[in-house]
């Protein structure tokens, strides 16, 4: 049931897990020491050293054979839902038997990252409480979308505050700023010299495929794009460094399209 004070469900997010991936991951460390195992054997130059790495190889692989069984009989699967309600969100993960509740109000920044084993969205609360949320990246997309709807305001409000008293708002490890200054790689650049700032996708080809690369922050200083660029994937509260630039600053923000 919910947490009192969660109020009416919006939404919910279930991922169907196959057999645990640790088996899995178990299997193919025994194959590699198999075929290393084997390959010793057969350039080795006595037969004790053929034996023992025979030996070996039999109790690795009867190990493996007993985890699989015991993993498929338990039906153990890593499977994990989220349920998005009107003042915050709960994950619960069948194979931690670990329930994560977090309140709109406690999340203090939120990080997407879309590509590889680290995609997901990843939040943090104001006591560093750390909450990593992964689903399929559509579906990544909409919890991150609908989590940067419910937080928007009130941090940007946040940060508009602290720059009206004259502090220094992180972004990230990358990306601070003050009411007069973006500060990225040493560089310092003025909020007025700053024309346009643009979300910009990096593809690279390989082999005669294209990959996206990377996602890049970009700046258009004085008529031309600046040479450095921050990685969208190390920002934090990203959505809200765009709200700020445009509401704030009059800065023109394109690319962002459904991020921000």
């Amino acid at each position: 049931m919910a947490k009192r004070g969660m109020g009416d469900l919006v939404a919910t997010y279930e991922k169907k897990g196959e057999p645990v991936l640790v088996v899995f991951l178990a299997m193919a460390f025994v194959f590699l020491v198999c075929l290393g195992c084997t390959g010793f054997a057969i350039f080795g130059t006595d037969v004790k050293t053929f034996w023992v790495c025979s030996g070996i190889v039999t109790l690795l692989a009867l190990i493996a054979t007993v985890m699989l069984f015991v993993s498929l009989v338990k039906g153990e699967k890593d499977e994990r839902s989220l349920r998005v309600y009107e003042h915050g969100l709960i994950q619960k993960d069948s194979l931690s038997a670990e329930t994560e509740e977090v309140y709109w109000d406690d999340i203090a920044a939120i990080n997407y990252q879309s590509d590889g084993l680290l995609a997901g969205v990843y939040l943090r609360t104001y006591v560093d409480k750390e909450i990593k949320i992964c689903f399929t990246l559509k579906e990544n997309n909409k919890i991150y979308v609908r989590i940067c709807n419910r937080t928007k305001a009130r941090l940007l409000e946040e940060i508009q505050e602290s720059l009206n008293a004259g502090e220094t708002v992180n972004f990230g490890p990358e990306l601070s700023i003050t009411d007069k200054l973006v500060c990225f790689f040493l560089k310092k650049i003025s909020w007025n010299d700053i024309e346009k700032i643009e979300l910009w996708d990096v593809y690279v080809k390989k082999k005669g495929y294209t990959f996206l690369d990377s996602r890049e922050l970009r700046f258009f200083v004085r008529g031309a794009w600046f040479n450095k660029t921050v990685s969208r994937d190390r920002m934090e509260n990203l959505h809200v460094f765009l709200e700020l630039a445009r509401t704030r600053y009059n800065i023109e923000c394109i690319g962002t399209g459904k991020l921000g």
